[in-house]
């Protein structure tokens, strides 16, 4: 995890929403949704709340560690639904 990604697991608003790493390794594992971007990294959305979902930027570094950039909540469908 970087070091930004530790830090914004501290900030108010992600304590707020209930946002621990337990629940960032949860959407990484079992995404509802998953797309590998232009420049090789991964984003996962998983379930957030009835409104929000939870997106997780993450890479696949050598010996295939995980690790998360960052996230966000997101407004549910913004992510999931792909682009036509």
């Amino acid at each position: 995890m970087t070091k930004h990604a530790q830090e914004k697991l501290r900030t108010p608003p992600i304590i707020n929403l209930k946002i621990t790493k337990p629940h960032l390794d949860r959407v990484i594992t079992k995404p509802s949704h998953k797309d590998v971007m232009k420049n090789g990294e991964t984003r996962s959305v998983g379930f957030l709340s009835q409104d929000l979902s939870l997106c997780v930027i993450h890479k696949i570094e050598t010996r295939g560690i995980i690790k998360v950039i960052t996230f966000f909540p997101s407004q549910k469908g913004r992510y999931e639904n792909p682009i036509l």
